[in-house]
């Protein structure tokens, strides 16, 4: 593809602004668009608050279909929101910046040119050695942007938009899998909480191994200290792994000295791993195959024995909404919270038969297996639309 002539975002625009200062508030007044209200590439306009404006200023800062929207400080600079159907009257606030095209630029295309590596790149160097993040109107006229006949650029337009929308129902579909994943326990199981079909209630002690260490939060500080961890060996799975739910993630080592040592704290596959220290309701199972290792002091371990419990069943239960409201309010530890094991051991939980637990994994796994083929295809339209991208505007 041929390379189009770039120009300065400046010599594209009809105006580049600042936003309004002002306070949000509540009730009756124009819609006040901030950084926050930009939200996954989209604005709930019901959700955006209002704002004490003058009508000189409403004219002044008013949006308009068409318009782009540019965060301009702090982690979000940078970050872009091409207006279509604003409310009636709605103005942006000063964080952030507006950029009106010129009739032979369409928006649609610019939209697209500021989610594109070229532009990120463009992007970091206007705002890299400054101790906060930040363009301003000078610096972001400064873009220099390819710019195609205004034909080619609706065409350009036209494909990218449904990349990103072919895109964009992958990633849908992969939420759905896993919003349909939680409505199919509270359909088998009811809420756990309030437990309304009456399963057995037992604490979550009662459902592990009768080994002594069946149950086991990590070494105490003291026994695991920084200067003991070498650059290969045993691993020592902490809160990084559990929040990403990937045991392959990290490189913290100990020898295998210090792991006999700390055997007691070892993970064993299908044991369930616990994140105790500010990230309740994140958990994962330890698979068939693993490094072997031991946990942190910030995670606890639990050996389900499997007459009683399944694992993935009690992940399933541990990580719905209301008993990870249940563990918070048990939890010290001011806005940190913290649980330790002897809270986790009195936890008192709805347990059904070990055949019914079974039936929701069997139905567990056929949405796992269909997530897996949503990823695959999401990480294919994604790809394909960062090639386009690429084509367009490399």
């Amino acid at each position: 593809m041929r390379a189009f002539p770039s120009q300065a975002l400046s010599e594209l625009a009809v105006s580049i602004d600042y936003g309004l200062t002002a306070s949000a508030r509540n009730g009756d007044g124009p819609r006040f668009l901030r950084i926050t209200d930009l939200q996954n590439d989209s604005v709930d306009w019901s959700a955006v608050p209002s704002c004490d404006c003058s009508e000189e200023d409403a004219k002044k800062f008013a949006l308009s279909g068409g318009d782009i929207v540019f965060a301009r400080t702090g982690a979000t600079t940078g970050k872009s929101y091409l207006i279509t159907s604003p409310p009636h009257v709605s103005v942006f606030a000063s964080y952030l910046i507006r950029v009106r095209a010129k009739e032979s630029v369409f928006p649609l295309f610019l939209a697209h040119f500021f989610k594109s590596q070229k532009y990120w790149r463009q992007i970091s160097s206007l705002s890299e050695g400054a101790a906060q993040p930040g363009v301003n109107a000078t610096k972001l006229g400064s873009l220099q942007i390819p710019v195609p006949p205004l034909d080619e650029q609706k065409r350009i337009a036209t494909i990218l938009n449904k990349a990103d929308s072919l895109r964009r129902k992958r990633q849908q579909a992969i939420r759905l899998a896993d919003d349909l994943l939680r409505a199919a326990f509270l359909d088998m199981f009811g809420d756990p909480v309030t437990n309304p079909k009456g399963w057995q209630v037992v604490k979550l002690g009662e459902l592990a191994k009768s080994d002594r260490y069946a149950i086991k939060a990590g070494p105490f500080g003291s026994a695991l200290k920084k200067e003991c961890y070498v650059s290969s060996g045993y691993r020592i799975y902490g809160q990084e792994q559990v929040i990403r739910d990937d045991l392959t993630f990290g490189d913290y080592y100990i020898n295998e000295d210090k792991y006999r040592e700390l055997e007691s704290c070892k993970v064993e596959s299908g044991d369930m791993l616990i994140s105790l220290v500010g990230t309740f309701g994140k958990i994962c199972i330890v698979p068939p195959e693993f490094e072997p290792g031991i946990i942190n002091p910030r995670l606890m371990k639990v050996s389900f024995d499997p007459l009683k419990a399944t694992p993935r069943f009690m992940k399933a239960l541990l990580t719905s909404d209301p008993m990870v409201r249940k563990i918070e309010s048990l939890s010290h530890g001011g806005t940190m919270g913290i649980v330790n094991v002897g809270i986790m051991k009195e936890l008192e939980i709805p347990v059904p038969p070990v055949a019914i637990q079974i039936r929701f994994e069997e139905v567990q796994q056929k949405l796992a297996t269909l997530k897996a083929n949503y990823d695959a295809a999401e990480e294919q339209t994604t790809s394909a639309f960062s090639a386009l991208q690429s084509r367009y505007f490399s």
